[in-house]
Formats: structure tokens, sequence, C-alpha cells
């Protein structure tokens, strides 16, 4: 009697080598599609989000900038060529893309914040009072993802400032206009002339009337004036309620201090010059021959700041008195006569150096309070330099409330609310 048995089960032959090779090839190329797509997107996406900050940096720091310029008054849109050389300047101190790319910005103004807006050179109007920024970088290429076949990028960005009254503001200059009656202009009229007499007496000069000398940092030396004339100390963190020390004195050097601001430069070694204490755009004086004492010469001062128009005496009818330097008799009837502390420079380097450096804000204060604060802040165009007889006059031109936003003259602080009532100073609003 026969077995029987189950068939042998044949033994499969072995896979080549090679083909176990081949599969974990494939395993191994799809893993790094994956891995090169992840850290393409980690390390990639990283750098334009970097570019994309830098970028709006450059442009926030734009808008401010310009914003500050935004100060045209009436039909005057000179202060939108200032708005758009500053926006653009301070754009292009930034970089992107991990700082190897230089910033481009461009400028346009509108009077809403969501109105139509436009450039400079293509009907900006002077009422603008809101500036937008908008800056791209393109061509950046890709670190890892341009392996699996990923173009450049663009990053672009935009930011939109106006002004806003400071809650705290800046202050630059050491003077103080005392209140002189109620009213959003404090009991003066816009274009109103000031008029207050400088006095000599051995190393002293003094300002008396409407308009007093002011610490406003605290430091009632006569140093502190001069800095603070220069422009070197500006004072900041102030607000309403303030408090500031009036002072009746102050030393010759205040006086070359002053007069810098419409170019006039003294010699000697260790003295300010145009390009370590910057002048005015121009340092035409008032009154002249052809603007009296009391009229508005606020259109006349723009058009020689435009021409950059150099400090020039024999146009100049002012007083302190002839001390044979002048041609004229020194009393507003003739040319003019006496000496001032410094050299005027010319028209070349008002244009090189210049800034608006007689458009002042300076604070409000009732002179006659035992302990003075400021109540507000009003805007003065100064009209002459400080001479070096033994009385003079110096003349300034009311320009407003500086909070009110119709004035040119800006500050810098922090913006506050709806009772804020300081000089107007830039903020971002988108």
């Amino acid at each position: 009697m026969s077995t029987l048995r189950a068939p042998r089960r044949l033994r499969q032959p072995p896979r080549p080598r090679a083909a176990q090779q081949g599969a974990v090839a494939i395993m191994v190329g799809l893993s790094l599609v994956v891995l090169i797509g992840a850290a393409g997107l980690s390390i990639d996406a990283g750098r334009l989000y970097v570019a994309k900050s830098e970028l709006q940096s450059a442009v926030d720091a734009c808008a401010l900038a310009a914003a500050r310029e935004l100060v045209c008054t009436g039909t005057d849109t000179s202060c939108l060529a200032n708005a758009e050389a500053a926006g653009q300047t301070v754009a292009a101190r930034h970089k992107a893309d991990l700082q190897a790319a230089a910033v481009s910005a461009s400028v346009t103004f509108a009077s809403t914040l969501s109105g139509s807006y436009a450039a400079r050179t293509a009907g900006a109007a002077a009422t603008a009072r809101h500036v937008r920024c908008t800056a791209q970088v393109g061509g950046i290429q890709p670190w890892l993802m341009g392996v699996l076949g990923a173009g450049n990028s663009t990053v672009a960005a935009s930011a939109v400032a106006t002004t806003a009254p400071a809650q705290d503001f800046c202050l630059s200059t050491p003077m103080a206009l005392c209140s002189s009656g109620a009213g959003s202009n404090f009991g003066y009229t816009v274009n109103q002339w000031i008029t207050v007499t400088s006095t000599a007496s051995g190393q002293d000069a003094s300002l008396g009337g409407s308009l007093r000398w002011a610490s406003i940092t605290g430091n009632t030396s006569t140093n502190a004036i001069r800095d603070q004339l220069e422009g070197s100390t500006p004072a900041c963190g102030k607000a309403q309620g303030s408090t500031v020390t009036l002072s009746n004195g102050t030393q010759q050097g205040t006086k070359s201090a002053y007069n810098t601001r419409f170019g006039l430069y003294p010699n000697g070694a260790g003295a300010a010059t145009p390009s370590t204490v910057p002048p005015d755009r121009t340092g035409y004086a008032y009154p002249s021959k052809t603007l009296g004492i009391g009229t508005d010469v606020y259109g006349d001062y723009l058009s020689r700041r435009a021409s950059f128009t150099p400090f020039t005496p024999n146009d100049y009818k002012g007083n302190p008195p002839g001390n044979g330097k002048g041609n004229g008799n020194g009393n507003g009837n003739g040319n003019a006569g006496g000496s001032y502390s410094g050299n005027p420079i010319t028209q070349a380097a008002h244009q090189q150096y210049g800034t608006d450096r007689r458009l002042i804000s300076v604070a409000v204060t009732d002179c006659t309070a035992g302990t003075p604060r400021i109540s507000g802040v009003a805007c003065l165009l100064m009209l002459n330099p400080m001479g070096d007889g033994a009385t003079s006059d110096l003349h300034f031109q009311y320009l407003g409330n500086a909070s009110s936003g119709t004035t040119p003259c800006g500050s810098t602080g922090t913006p506050g609310g709806s009772t804020s009532s300081g000089p107007r100073v830039p903020m971002l609003e988108q």
C-alpha cells in the first residue's frame, strides 16, 4: 500500500539585491522631496517674512517723517516737496531682504484718510494731511524652494500717517509767549506782529513784553539757552500744565546762537558753522524796503525760502541804530544800520544746509503767575536777527495756535486724544 505525500513546496528564488536597492532609492527620493519642501517652506517663507518686516519698518518711518512736514497753509504746496523728500530720505536709510536690498519709497497725499491719494506732481492738494508711503522689493530668489521649481518673489508694504495734537511734545526754542487773553489764539490775531525789545547791559541781553526767555529744560544757565537756540538740546516730554522758568537775562553768546537761524555765523575757533548748526533756508529779514512793520510777510518769506535768499543788509530796514556798518539811519525809515553777531552765509550755503529754523513752536504761559505753566503752544515766524546795538527790536509774526492743524509749525511727541492741546505730531493711521 502506497502512501501519498504532499507535493513539495517550491522555494521562491531570492530577489535580486539590485531590485531591493531600487525600492529604497525611490523611498529616499520621495522623502527628500517632502523634506526639501518642508524646509523650503520654513526657511524661504521665514526669509520673506523678515523681508516684509524690514520693508514695513521702512515705510512706517517714511510716513512718519513725511507727515511731520505736512504744514502747508493756504494754497502753498511747498511743504509737500519737503514731505516727499523727508519720507524718501528716511526710507532709503533702511534695507530689506536681510539688509541686502535698497528701499525706494513712493509718497502720495490725500486730504482724508479714505480719499484719493495723489503724488506731489500729480495734483496733491495743499490741504493734504494724510500721507501714504509704499515700497516693494522684488527678485527675491528662494534658497530651497527653487529646487522644486519655485520662482522669485516680491514683497510689498505700505503705511499711512497724519498729524494729531500731542499729549506731550518737544520744544526747541527757549522762549515763552505771554498769554494776553482767552480764546484759541491766546488773545492774539493770526499774522499779528509781536515786537519786543532786546536790551544789552554789559554782557547781558533780555527780551521783554509779550515774549520772554524761558528755560524749557529746567537749566537756567546762559549756555543752556544758547544750546537750545542752536538746537542741540530740545526739551521733550512737555505737556499742558508743565512748568517753565521765565528768564530776563542771557549772555551775548545767546545772540550769536539766535542769529545762526538767519545764516549769520561768528568767527573764531570752535564757533558754530552751517554744517554743525544749520540755518533757516533763508536769512532775509523784515521789515524790508517793501514790507514794513505790521504787514503780512509770510508769503514773501515763503518765496525767499524757496530761492534761498541770504540775509541782505541793504534791504533790511531795521533797528539797531547805525554804527558805520550800515547805510541808513536804523530807525525803520532807512536801510539797515547797525551790526550783527556773525557774517552772512551765501545763497548756496542756505540751500545746502538750511532747514526750517525760523518757524518756531513756543510755549504759551501766564507770565504774571507765580509758577508759570504751559497753557498751549504758539507758532511764530522769526523776522529779524538780534542786533549788537545798545537796544534793538526783535519782530515775530504770530501764525496761530500750533495745535490747530492750520499753521506751518510742527513738532514731535506722543499723539493724544481729542482733548490734547499740544502741537500736532506725526502718528501712524494704517
